[in-house]
């Protein structure tokens, strides 16, 4: 497989869970604005259905899409994750896991091994 072929097949190990659309809330609202995404009074997104998936999904905004190639360098700088694609991932795994835990979420948490695993040839 070429090196252009196993870049593509690396993706965040997503649960499906729609957690992180309940938070968006804390996304500034210009921003979220500039995406056409509005929120509800609990701080979720309005495209976010009651069985916790996205009415938009497969036309969803580019903020809504875990891509270290789109928001990498959206990164606060002291986060150091501006060029390391591993350890952004591993930034969005804990919080992904964080969102879960504090919406109660049944779903199962990411492992972090999984990341690691996957993103092993990455600074």
């Amino acid at each position: 497989m070429h090196n252009a072929e196993k870049e593509a097949k690396k993706k965040f190990p997503c649960v499906g869970c729609g957690t992180c659309c309940s938070f968006i809330g804390i996304v500034p609202p210009d921003e979220l604005k500039s995406f056409g995404l509005k929120i509800k009074e609990d701080g979720s997104c309005t495209n976010l259905t009651e069985d916790m998936k996205c009415s938009i999904y497969e036309n969803r905004p580019d903020i809504c899409k875990i891509s270290f190639k789109k928001h990498h360098n959206k990164m606060p700088i002291e986060y150091g994750y501006q060029d390391k694609k591993k350890s952004y991932y591993m930034m969005t795994t804990t919080l992904c896991n964080q969102f879960m835990d504090a919406r109660g979420s049944d779903y199962p948490r990411i492992d972090h091994s999984q990341v690691e695993l996957e993103f092993s040839d990455y600074p």
